[in-house]
């Protein structure tokens, strides 16, 4: 019994030990996250207040060397790297850095000849990304280039947060050249913080149809840009299927009087996504004409793609006739006496979207009839759509109207009634 005594004593002591130190750890690191939290505060605060505008960013609190003081480069340059973390942190490490180990030093971190390690390098640039010495747009055109895609990453990162037309120009040689995807560097070009559309201009005609894709792609954001539309344009006739496509899509936001010829050419190009890339941007211009005619003949160029060979043509024909309004109803109902299938079922479904049976179901409820022609027209939707347009009408409406529906049904549907 004496043995077992002690060995609980001593259990006992051990774990009341155990607790202390971990209740102390406790306690102490609390102590130091809020105190490091006080002094971030009194950081931010400092950055913010005019009064200390003027002084160089590290002088703006005693708090941020206090902080900083006695951490290794390998953190600090960790910290510039790090996207975790707001811009303000990141600048004020990266003017540490400076402080601390020099411009020369940095300089050397970020060169591929020198640096000992890609992660120091990949810091380095981030650094000098804020700090922007003007060595960097050099180290950065070589990192773009850099076979490691982790580099060529960080690189375009920073490329972009720098934001002149020097890191453009840069950026766009590396549509072409760079190991990483273009379509990843082609995000940070349509977000790039300065308009760069005569950068992207000459690109247009390039050689190379990569170069020309991207070129009308990233034109998308300038329609505006004097002469434009009629420079895109002239890709709509392009021997690269996908670069035709790109152009139209950038037509659809730029002069109409330049685009919508063009599309309408389109209509009849032998690749499929051309063509529905064609309707779409002939869709665009449509639903911003405010003259019903205009909109009508809008209308009349799209109908017939409701009856193309493919699917994708026929969506966007779908798509794009909804979005004209419900004054292009005479011109979608032509097409339910076409002789292709898909073109008379695609004229219903579009006859739905725009509100046919929601209309005549309002109508009757108003004591309003509809008249002969929006029967026939009707009648041939309900043909062509069947149960399902029938269905689509009853979940939009109300539980009052369902009888009327089923009413209006059974009177012009040509079959037996949905149940």
């Amino acid at each position: 019994m004496p043995g077992a005594s002690s060995l609980l004593l001593a259990g006992f002591i051990v774990a009341l030990v155990s607790w202390l130190l971990v209740s102390a750890y406790v306690v102490v690191d609390r102590f130091i996250h809020d105190r490091r939290e006080r002094h971030l505060i009194d950081i931010a605060r400092a950055l913010t207040d005019p009064a200390v505008a003027a002084l160089p960013l590290l002088d703006r609190s005693p708090a941020i060397r206090r902080t900083l003081g006695g951490l290794s480069r390998r953190v600090v340059y960790r910290m510039v790297a790090s996207t975790d973390f707001p811009l303000w942190v990141t600048e004020i490490f990266a003017a540490y850095s400076l402080e601390q180990w020099g411009l020369d030093r940095m300089i050397d971190d970020a060169s591929a000849a020198t640096s000992r390690s890609k992660w120091r390098r990949v810091s380095a640039l981030f650094a000098l990304g804020h700090i922007r010495p003007g060595a960097e747009h050099a180290l950065l055109r070589a990192a773009v280039l850099d076979p490691d895609r982790e580099i060529a990453s960080a690189a375009v990162v920073v490329l972009h947060r720098i934001g002149d037309r020097e890191a453009a120009a840069i950026l766009i040689d590396a549509l072409r050249d760079a190991s990483l995807p273009p379509s990843r560097i082609a995000t940070h070009l349509d977000q790039f913080p300065i308009p760069i559309d005569d950068l992207l201009r000459p690109l247009l005609a390039n050689t190379l149809p990569a170069m020309r894709y991207w070129s009308a792609s990233l034109l998308f954001r300038y329609p505006n840009a004097n002469g434009i539309a009629g420079e895109v344009a002239a890709l709509v006739d392009d021997p690269t299927p996908t670069v035709r496509k790109a152009a139209l899509v950038a037509l659809g936001v730029m002069d109409a009087e330049v685009a919508v010829p063009v599309a309408r050419r389109a209509l009849k190009d032998p690749v499929a996504y051309v063509r529905s890339a064609a309707v779409r941007a002939l869709a665009r211009h449509g639903a911003n004409e405010t003259d019903e005619m205009r909109r009508t003949e809008f209308a009349s160029w799209m109908a017939p793609a409701l009856a193309d060979a493919t699917w994708e043509v026929r969506l966007a024909a779908k798509e794009g006739l909804a979005q004209l309004g419900t004054t292009i109803w005479r011109v979608v109902a032509t097409q339910l006496e076409s002789a292709d299938h898909f073109a008379r079922n695609g004229a219903a479904e579009v006859l739905q979207n725009l509100g046919l049976l929601d209309w005549t179901i309002q109508g009757l409820g108003s004591g309003v009839a509809p008249s002969a022609e929006f029967v026939r027209v009707l009648q041939a939707a309900l043909r062509e759509g069947g149960p399902t347009l029938v269905d689509a009408a009853v979940a939009r409406s109300a539980p009052e109207s369902l009888a009327l529906i089923r009413k209006l049904a059974a009177d012009v549907w040509l079959g037996a009634p949905p149940a």
